[in-house]
């Protein structure tokens, strides 16, 4: 049932012009199937557990290499899907999580014996950037070997992730991913708690300046050099509230390097395909 939906509104998407942002994991504490690996593993297992990166990888061949019965194209080949997103919010385990963890404890003390380390948070930080860039990259060879184009995007959680996890920054900076994205929930605390019961609406507020902060998060956090995302052709903000909302896209990294695009959230789909041509086709300034 839940692949034909996913048929159905692809293509209902290529039939409309719609371009689709595909996400391979996410859980939002909700499934019907309870067997699946995705909702019995946490978010760090996802990464840092080498069964469910398996499974993960297993999944991820089979999904793209399926043929949508509503177009008769496989995943891999249809231009409707813009880009292949690999996780949703992700999750990094902590030092003080894995010594808690057997599994995750043997999983560290092997990569440390096999390069020599010394068993000490700073070594586990450097395992950490390590386990991260071969989660990354192995996806997406995973999607290149099998033929997909798409452009294959990080998502780097919200800006307050890079505090503690500069590692983790710098595995996704040199990763294969042509992309990252940031996830910004604009309004949500301007609203009651929780805010999925207390809705309004917000069209009426400048949130600019809170995109702004954001940014500025994100390029002066110390431990991490920001221009090593210029390597990445273009950064995407998720803005996960429906609302309507001036908003700018960035395709440059530094102020001084920033192309920015103003449009509407209810306008995407003609942002996104812009979005998509220059992805494939930009240079770096």
């Amino acid at each position: 049932m839940w692949l034909d939906m996913l048929g159905y509104m692809i293509g209902k998407a290529r039939e409309h012009g719609i371009y689709v942002y595909i996400t391979f994991i996410n859980h939002m504490d909700f499934t019907l199937i309870e067997e699946s690996f995705v909702a019995n593993a946490t978010r760090e297992e996802w990464i840092f557990d080498p069964d469910v990166v398996q499974a993960t990888q297993n999944y991820v061949r089979q999904l793209i290499n399926l043929r949508n019965p509503y177009t008769g194209i496989c995943y891999k080949d249809d231009a409707t899907i813009a880009v292949w997103g690999l996780i949703n919010e992700p999750e990094y385990s902590t030092y003080r999580q894995m010594m808690v963890d057997a599994k995750q404890k043997a999983t560290f003390a092997a990569w440390l014996e096999a390069n020599d380390h010394p068993w000490n948070d700073v070594y586990y930080g450097k395992y950490r950037e390590a386990v991260v860039r071969a989660y990354i990259d192995g996806l997406h060879d995973i999607l290149r070997e099998a033929g997909a184009e798409q452009p294959v995007v990080w998502n780097c959680n919200w800006p307050r992730m890079i505090d503690g996890r500069s590692d983790v920054f710098r595995a996704v900076a040199e990763s294969k991913a042509e992309a990252v994205s940031f996830c910004l929930y604009p309004g949500q605390d301007d609203v009651g708690d929780p805010f999925v019961k207390n809705a309004a609406d917000m069209s009426g507020k400048n949130y600019l300046p809170f995109l702004s902060i954001a940014l500025t998060i994100i390029c002066t956090s110390g431990g991490f050099d920001p221009s090593s995302l210029l390597t990445k052709p273009s950064w995407f903000m998720n803005l996960k509230r429906c609302i309507t909302l001036r908003v700018r896209i960035c395709t440059r990294l530094l102020p001084s390097c920033f192309d920015l695009w103003e449009y509407r959230w209810r306008r995407c789909g003609p942002i996104l395909s812009m979005c998509m041509r220059r992805i494939r086709g930009a240079r770096m300034c």
